[in-house]
């Protein structure tokens, strides 16, 4: 295969180059260690978790003034169209993507994660799948252990970055207002 040692090193040094490359682009983008899913294949990759504390300790950083309570039919009216912001929803708690700048990128309009604007996001981003036709669990309660893990990374990562609109009292993980704050994930 090598004929010299020259030829191992010269080879060796063109992958391990190629993997810098292939972790910059992959884990430079909006998690800054998650990949933005492609368009053929439709899926994610997960990240690190952001803590090992399970997610209803993890006090959200930034909340609205005003919570609200949001059905599935209220959330689908954000997702950044007619001058409305961009929310999603996460384990029963909804964010406002478009509170951070690089949000719109991602969530808006022909960004790689926009299926969940408007959406409760929670099973799509524990299956690492952008295809809402592969999700074939419809309840958090339904997930597996590593991919309530998985959801969970993301539902911290959005914790640490983004505002806290409210609750989303429908879906894969309904909850209230009230019951965040009394989990103390809300003040």
């Amino acid at each position: 295969m090598f004929t010299t040692k020259e030829d191992f090193i010269f080879a060796a040094i063109g992958v391990l180059g190629a993997a810098f490359i292939a972790y910059y682009i992959f884990f430079g983008s909006e998690s800054q260690s998650a990949k933005a899913p492609s368009k053929s294949s439709n899926s994610m990759s997960s990240a690190p978790a952001a803590s090992s504390a399970p997610s209803a300790s993890r006090k959200a950083g930034r909340q609205a003034t005003k919570l609200s309570n949001f059905t599935i039919s209220q959330l689908s009216q954000y997702k950044g169209f007619e001058g409305r912001p961009i929310y999603l929803a996460c384990n029963g708690v909804v964010f406002d993507m478009s509170s951070h700048e690089s949000g719109p990128t991602f969530y808006g309009k022909g960004g790689p994660y926009e299926v969940f604007s408007g959406a409760d996001a929670s099973i799509g981003l524990a299956l690492m799948s952008t295809d809402s036709t592969t999700w074939t669990k419809r309840l958090v309660s339904e997930l597996s252990a590593s991919e309530i893990d998985v959801m969970r990374d993301w539902y911290n990562r959005f914790l640490n970055k983004y505002m806290v609109m409210g609750a989303l009292t429908e879906g894969s993980n309904p909850t209230t207002i009230d019951k965040l704050v009394s989990e103390g994930v809300l003040v």
